[in-house]
């Protein structure tokens, strides 16, 4: 129950946060969906797995401050690195796409 009250700060920002998003979204390009497999499909895959994280993941309960920007993803090899402080590891097809199964960040 204690958790509960979390959502009063994120509730008190919504209507700016709201319009922020409209005004970010008319002037930006319509989302495009990467090539399945691809690694833009696969740091796609990354930042959702990121958001859930901070929002609700790995024991968050109704974060007071939810995640507002995407963290950077840096790659050390074609199947490892990091999104924010978090290491990630991904294997690879054999033909050398990325999977399509999800990845835990945690």
């Amino acid at each position: 129950m204690s958790n509960l009250g979390n959502g009063a700060a994120p509730a008190a920002r919504f209507d700016a946060e709201v319009a922020t998003a409209r005004t970010r979204a008319t002037s930006t390009a319509a989302f495009t969906r990467a090539r399945l497999g691809s690694r833009a499909d696969m740091e796609t895959f990354l930042h959702l797995e990121m958001i859930y994280k901070d929002n609700f993941g790995c024991d968050n309960h109704g974060s007071p401050n939810p995640l507002m920007e995407l963290s950077p993803i840096v790659w050390t090899s074609e199947s490892t690195g990091t999104i924010g402080n978090a290491p990630f590891e991904i294997r690879l097809e054999p033909e050398g796409t990325y999977p399509e199964d999800r990845i835990n960040v945690c």
